[in-house]
């Protein structure tokens, strides 16, 4: 019997008849900045839930850490959170080593951000490169791919209206080098 002192209220919890139903997601962000170069260790991966009941916690690749885990070195991990309730979400995580920022990418721009369900992905180059764009979830699966090609810049129209509301990366790919923004997808 819980007893309220100050409404005088009583109740009569039975804690075997409680049911505690948790969300498809934790609706997790996700940012990752991939190891510099080889052996540097300075990776990192910061992880917000947005849905959940406080304190969380976090295991990555099953030792417990905190929402903020720096020194790491290129990889896959898999990121367990756990909230107050038992509730959980796993993400697969991949930093990778020595992504290069893309030489003579002057604009880099998605608009509008956030969007319904399509984007426009603005660049500007100050020479021709052969450019992929990308974009994945935060669990890391890619769920739009286009192979632009041979450019000095453009506008390319991307279309998420058959995905889901969230949080997504895009990814310029020039050769070895990335560059990468959110984009917030709300319909």
């Amino acid at each position: 019997m819980l007893d309220n002192a100050h409404g005088g209220v009583a109740l009569n919890v039975d804690a075997s008849e409680i049911t505690i139903i948790c969300p498809s997601s934790l609706d997790l962000d996700v940012a990752v900045n991939g190891e510099s170069a080889a052996g540097a260790g300075d990776g990192s991966i910061v992880v917000d839930p947005n849905v959940g009941i406080a304190p969380f916690t976090y295991l990555l690749d099953g030792v417990e850490v905190s929402d903020i885990i720096t020194n790491l070195s290129g990889g896959d991990y898999e990121l367990v959170v756990t909230d107050n309730a038992g509730c959980s979400d796993t993400v697969a995580v991949n930093l990778t080593v020595g992504a290069k920022d893309i030489e003579g990418l002057q604009k880099f721009a998605i608009l509008p951000n956030p969007t319904r369900s399509q984007a426009v992905v603005d660049v500007t180059f100050d020479k021709t490169v052969a450019l992929d764009i990308e974009v994945s979830d935060l669990t890391g699966r890619l769920v739009y791919s286009r192979h632009i090609g041979q450019t000095s810049g453009g506008q390319y129209e991307l279309d998420l209206a058959n995905q889901a509301e969230g949080m997504y990366l895009v990814r310029l790919k020039v050769e070895d080098q990335t560059r990468t923004q959110r984009l917030i997808l709300m319909h």
